[in-house]
């Protein structure tokens, strides 16, 4: 969470534990160009870890999905669609070979197309 809490500065941004090894980004009034520049830059600061472990140090990948939504109001559905996104998309990138980020397949393929090419 340290790591992360590096990168998500703005006032009104927030990082949540989610799960065991899950995050949650929480930016406010963010574009899925804005989205995608945070979670590359949580992939950089998380692969310039170096963990102690018993065996040396260890290097440590993140999946990152990424989805974005523009609520008229606040709506608990509208909420739990956008965390639905998210993980979509967070599971299309470990399925892409993890250590990378994706937006949600369906609503942002020209722009997976670009984090491929990245």
């Amino acid at each position: 969470g340290l790591c992360l809490s590096d990168i998500v500065q703005r006032s009104g941004d927030i990082v949540a534990r989610i799960g065991g090894e899950e995050f949650a980004l929480l930016l406010i009034n963010t574009d899925i160009e804005g989205a995608a520049q945070v979670a590359q830059q949580a992939i950089d600061a998380v692969a310039a870890l170096a963990l102690p472990h018993e065996s040396g140090s260890v290097r440590i990948t993140t999946s990152v999905g990424v989805a974005t939504a523009i609520p008229a109001q606040p709506d608990f559905q509208a909420a739990r669609e956008l965390f639905s996104r998210a993980d979509v998309a967070l599971y299309t990138a470990k399925n892409s070979g993890r250590n990378c980020w994706r937006a949600h397949p369906e609503l942002f393929p020209a722009l997976n197309a670009e984090s491929l090419n990245a």
